[in-house]
């Protein structure tokens, strides 16, 4: 009872925050217009930042958690190849198809996901859990493309420019190469890149909320709610147990946890739109598994903290 308690404690204020962020989207305290630019300053500067600033502050490198990753990158690999078989198997149409297989393989982690291992585990575990950003980002990414261009073969080029030059993703490689020289950030930038930073995660979860729209749980159709099952269900259930049998520790096996169990990124249907694939899906999936998700994350990790 006590780690139930505990594990709300935890756990419950991220998912207020975003709830504060439908209230004050509700409230049309937050427009859609703001929202949008929120979201860029997000991505494009205090995430960015956010990692910078925590990765710089360690010396970890990638060596030492290279079986961590590579476990992470591999599971996401094999869980997007059956998502497409069972895309197959349900007789999807191409509209839907590549949507489908996207809601149920890509998770919000560089938001949700970071904020809920802030918040259960310790710093260390948030530098660690970093490092699968630049490695996870650009796989989703490609991967997303794949399954939403299928079966066209005209995918434009500035996807795989997005790709190349994710500022999370340079921002985590320019933290380890600056950490690998022995470079230290002066206390002045180092003081002010914090301030920014700090504004990443709480601004996050009100953006998610404040995208989060009542009429696309109305509106869910039945691959909403199969892929945000895989999404929320099977990929945790699935993986979780293969990382207890490699042998990785507890700390890393909570933070695949987490990994594998986020809801579905918001960029899933951003992307949707992007390629004339059913947009309106897309969101539903996003909606329903970040509704969803505060209820099976909470289990997967009290079971895991027993």
């Amino acid at each position: 009872m006590q780690n139930a308690l505990t594990l709300i404690s935890l756990v419950l204020p991220i998912f207020l925050v975003i709830f504060i962020g439908i209230v004050l989207r509700y409230l049309n305290i937050i427009t859609l217009e703001y929202n949008k630019i929120s979201s860029k300053i997000i991505f494009n500067i205090a995430l960015p930042l956010f990692l910078f600033k925590k990765i710089s502050e360690n010396n970890y490198t990638f060596e030492g958690s290279a079986g961590f990753i590579l476990f992470a990158v591999v599971s996401t690999i094999i869980f997007f190849v059956l998502m497409w078989i069972v895309a197959s198997l349900f007789k999807l149409s191409n509209e839907v198809r590549g949507v489908f297989i996207q809601g149920a393989f890509r998770g919000n982690y560089a938001i949700v996901g970071l904020a809920l291992i802030s918040s259960v585990l310790d710093h260390d575990s948030l530098v660690k859990s970093a490092m699968l950003i630049a490695f996870v980002l650009p796989l989703y990414n490609i991967l997303a493309v794949i399954a939403l261009a299928y079966p066209s073969k005209n995918v434009k080029g500035n996807f795989i420019k997005d790709i190349l030059i994710n500022p999370l993703v340079i921002s985590v490689i320019i933290a380890f190469a600056l950490n690998g020289i022995g470079f230290k950030t002066p206390q002045v930038i180092d003081q002010t890149i914090g301030y920014i930073a700090a504004l990443t995660l709480p601004l996050a979860l009100i953006s998610i909320g404040a995208s989060f729209s009542i009429s696309e749980i109305k509106n869910i159709s039945k691959s909403a709610v199969y892929s945000t099952l895989f999404k929320l269900v099977l990929q945790p259930l699935l993986f979780t147990p293969i990382a207890f049998y490699l042998g990785f520790t507890q700390e890393e096996i909570i933070i695949l946890f987490i990994f594998f169990a986020c809801p579905t990124a918001i960029a899933s249907y951003i992307m949707a739109e992007a390629m004339n694939r059913d947009g309106q899906l897309a969101g539903s999936i996003v909606a329903l598994s970040t509704l969803l998700s505060i209820i099976t994350i909470s289990i997967g990790l009290y079971l895991l903290m027993l």
